[in-house]
């Protein structure tokens, strides 16, 4: 019986909680500080201080930072859905809306000690249901001696006596909900019962006629609180492997029949198999495998009608615990044993047969070697036998270990890491676009913390131009004004840090999902667009006058020259190269702009030299583009392509288009940006008016920008693009991760631009919120690239390794994952962990520049010369302070 633990509510991903998990989140400064927060605006609400729509809201958006637990359930692959859930045994029951939970729990604690049950034991001791300890502290009493009046006896009685116990026994966690004013139980469930039974059955036990009657889903979330809200727990009942089996005597679908029922009862307290039990308890038919395997922490437990070794029952050899005390790690980079042991399987084809079981055990250990340090032990505990007698199995397993190999790893070995780490990846949706944590993005402490909160001050032109906009829709909207807005420009320059020159050259693709509203940046661009869009009419009409007038006269009489000053700013992206070419010489100097539904109509561009892709790279270079034609009628000229445009598109029809150009340069050059997945069942969002007056106050913004000429000099916009390039460094040098670092580069200099526009818009006038924004602008942009295309720059960088080089949750700060001192091995292990390649060479390299940069010192150095030790000088555990700006986000966001 497992239960699971997550991230968060927006998370999909799950893992089997242990003790330690559990109590490591109860004690979180995280979750002590959002429940804090929701405890004082309940106080703020009781006072009348702030509404209660306010309050439902807050509450609901602060909930979404804490970790959560999944009672009802474990996941096969990890990944938090009913279709791959595996029920727990336990089920949540919840108490909502009580002014005092725990004077509630005190009162309903005694009545339900009270009311008794009958139950029969199948194996083991029943701890007392009435005593006052919380039950993780209770000693079972193991005497052969009648037990106390308040002690249910506990001496060995034959299998299927009969004792009681009470409903108190079978509750195994209760604690404050992180609203404060609820109550939330876990359970045992009964046997022969669904949760919805479950439920009713414990209604009846609390008398409590108005219970939630939708906790019955096995995907549901429980949301952790603080060790302090925490009013009961029975520690061993909640975390040990064991197997609950109730029946009923009578109608076992019956709750209300409950009461007096007679009950069988099999768990750890209420006593869990011992491994001679396992043992022996084999069926006919399954190759001598226990009926009940002992399971491990990843996966479920053999069912007693499995036959053969299915893939996903690969257990430990049917060992219990107690046969191996050594507790040895479950997972080989991030990937369960489990899984690249079935990967090993697969590619020495299958399963044995009964008469090579001993050899096909030799051979596979002979390949775990490498993947569990060498160790026999460790290789006991994961490896399948196959039916194969334990004791000779095991003494294969010794003998496959004391031979001598290589030191290589075999390829057989590195494919079974690979395959086992796509199918993984698949399984858990790893650098999925719906992964809503990627990025760490909940926890404070991250470089891209609550990236998708806006800055609390905007900009004035941002903060009009998003005024009409639902919340939802305002960080996709802020990023894909700015390509309309810079096409305003003309000849205009600003000169970055590297001395190099630019102008506004700025593109933009909000990549969404399937109907959560891309739409939403249309509104704002056609405002801005507004009055390039007349003038672009009155040239329409002339050209398309003189089409006419060459279409009235034969081949052969004289035509009129194409008018001179046809600037049209804005096109249709269906155009050939010579159109494009054409238009772009007639603009003289400006800049063209195209708004583009879908990235295919990019494909006109193409070319027989896929001519699209390098048109979006010199779009933002500013170079030179054109043709050269012999015919006189062709175009043939060389222009500098000045082009801004908006795109949207799907995060899959993104992938798939700059798939064979991820590393060549497009994807840096362009803005990023995507929209929040809403909750199923959200309201529609409701949009403001644009009327006369939004044109009115946008119109001054729109005004400056059109009479900006030459050399633009913005020396704050100069201090914060050197500010976020050590930002973004250090970052860099903390992470190790050389594909934000690369991606940074040109991710500064959009940012940068983005502050010269606005800037130039508000009248050569610099505001502080510029800043905060610009900031929050860059790390938004490198997160969306980081999300989509991360692992795709990866894998094309290192076409043809085995080993993923890089974390699907994101880049993240190393040095804050290691203990204040360290080993090298320590660092390399956690390098391992976050998915980057073992390579000592690199490790070396990048202490030394931690060294270096003064984040760490060496203070002790063994006789073996990798030895080293090293103490941590920022970023020290417990501490209240950083010690550098760089790791977290600035406080307005």
């Amino acid at each position: 019986m497992s239960f699971g633990i997550s991230n968060s509510v927006m998370s999909r991903v799950v893992q089997v909680c242990t003790p330690e998990l559990f109590h490591q989140a109860t004690s979180s400064s995280v979750v002590k500080d959002v429940c804090s927060q929701i405890a004082d605006a309940l106080e703020s609400k009781r006072r009348g201080e702030m509404n209660n729509e306010d309050f439902e809201t807050l509450k609901t958006q602060l909930k979404k930072r804490l970790p959560i637990l999944t009672p009802h359930a474990t996941f096969r692959n990890g990944r938090r859905c009913n279709s791959d859930a595996i029920p727990s045994g336990f089920s949540i029951y919840d108490i909502d809306h009580i002014p005092n939970p725990r004077g509630y729990w005190e009162e309903k604690k005694k009545l339900l000690a009270e009311k008794k049950i009958g139950v029969f034991m199948v194996s083991g001791d029943l701890q007392s249901p009435e005593s006052k300890e919380p039950a993780s502290s209770k000693q079972i009493n193991t005497s052969k001696e009648p037990a106390s009046s308040k002690q249910i006896n506990t001496s060995k009685e034959p299998t299927g006596s009969k004792q009681m116990i009470s409903v108190l026994d079978l509750i195994v966690l209760v604690h404050v909900t992180p609203s404060s004013e609820g109550l939330r139980l876990v359970f045992i469930i009964p046997d022969g019962m669904s949760l919805a039974d479950a439920q009713k059955w414990m209604s009846q036990q609390l008398g409590d006629e108005e219970y939630d009657v939708c906790v019955k889903d096995l995907a549901r979330p429980s949301f952790i609180v603080p060790e302090d809200y925490i009013l009961f727990i029975n520690n061993e009942e909640l975390f040990k492997e064991r197997i609950v089996t109730y029946s009923l005597a009578g109608d076992c679908k019956s709750p209300e029949r409950l009461a007096g029922a007679n009950l069988k009862v099999q768990s750890s307290n209420l006593k869990v198999q011992s491994n001679s039990d396992v043992q022996d308890n084999r069926l006919p038919g399954t190759h001598s495998h226990p009926a009940v395997s002992s399971g491990s922490a990843i996966q479920p437990a053999q069912s007693g009608d499995s036959n053969g070794t299915a893939a996903g029952d690969l257990s430990p050899a049917g060992a219990h615990p107690d046969a191996c005390p050594e507790i040895f790690p479950t997972e080989y980079q991030g990937i369960p044993y489990y899984q690249l042991i079935r990967k090993l399987i697969e590619l020495l084809g299958g399963e044995p047969e009964h008469g090579s079981r001993n050899s096909f055990i030799f051979t596979l250990s002979c390949y775990l070697r490498y993947l569990c340090d060498d160790n026999p032990a460790w290789i006991k505990q994961i490896i399948p036998i196959f039916g194969e007698d334990q004791k000779r199995a095991f003494t294969t397993v010794e003998s496959a270990c004391s031979r001598k190999q290589s030191h290589r790893m075999p390829s057989i070995v590195r494919t079974a890491i690979k395959l086992a780490q796509e199918a993984d990846s698949k399984a858990k949706g790893e650098g999925s676009y719906d992964d809503e944590d990627f990025g760490d993005i909940h926890n404070p402490e991250s470089y891209f913390y609550n990236i998708h909160q806006m800055p609390q001050k905007l900009p004035k032109l941002i903060k009009l131009l998003i005024s009409k906009t639902p919340s939802i829709y305002r960080p996709a909207v802020s990023q894909a004004v700015f390509p309309p807005l810079a096409s305003h420009l003309l000849e205009t320059r600003f000169r970055y840090i590297d001395n190099v020159e630019h102008e506004a050259t700025l593109s933009s693709i909000l990549c969404a999902p399937t109907g959560s509203g891309k739409e939403a940046i249309t509104q704002p661009i056609n405002r801005i667009m507004a009055d390039i869009r007349r003038r672009d009419a009155e040239q329409r009409e002339r050209e398309r006058k003189w089409k006419d007038e060459c279409n009235s006269k034969g081949a052969n009489k004289d035509r009129r020259e194409r008018p001179e000053g046809l600037v049209i700013q804005e096109v249709n992206i269906d155009m050939t190269n010579p159109a494009f070419v054409l238009r772009m010489k007639e603009a003289a100097n400006h800049f063209l702009y195209a708004k583009v539904n879908e990235l295919n109509l990019f494909d006109a561009l193409k070319g027989k030299t896929n001519q699209h892709f390098r048109i979006m790279e010199l779009a933002f270079d500013l170079g030179n583009y054109g043709q050269d034609r012999v015919g006189t009628q062709s175009v043939t000229e060389t222009v500098k392509v000045r082009f801004n445009w908006n795109a949207c598109c799907t995060p899959k029809k993104c992938r798939d288009y700059f798939r064979k150009v991820v590393t060549d340069g497009p994807i840096s050059r362009i803005s990023f940006a995507t929209i929040e997945r809403r909750p199923c069942g959200s309201d529609i969002p409701v949009y403001g008016t644009y009327d006369a007056a939004f044109d009115e106050e946008l119109k001054p913004y729109i005004d400056n920008l059109l009479k900006a000429r030459g050399l633009v000099n913005c020396p704050q916009a100069m201090r914060l693009a050197k500010t976020l390039v050590e930002e973004n460094a250090e970052f860099s040098r903390l992470s190790q991760n050389y594909v934000f670092e690369n991606l940074s580069f040109r991710a500064n200099v959009i940012a940068y631009l983005k502050a010269c526009v606005l800037y130039v818009a508000n009248g050569m006038k610099w505001e502080k919120s510029i800043e905060d924004f610009v900031r929050w602008s860059e790390r938004y942009d490198l997160w969306c690239k980081l999300k989509l295309f991360g692992q795709m720059i990866y894998d094309a960088d290192n076409d043809g390794s085995d080993i993923r080089k890089t974390s699907p949750r994101g880049p993240m700060n190393l040095l804050e994952l290691l203990p204040d001192e360290f080993s090298l091995d320590d660092y390399v292990k956690v390098r391992q962990k976050e998915g980057y390649e073992d390579n000592i060479s690199k490790a070396k390299v990048a202490l030394r520049q931690w060294e270096h940069r003064g984040y760490v010192v060496r203070i002790e150095r063994d006789s073996d010369s990798y030895s080293f030790i090293f103490r941590k000088l920022k970023f020290l555990k417990g501490s209240s302070s950083t010690s550098s700006g760089s790791s977290s986000t600035p406080s307005s966001y």
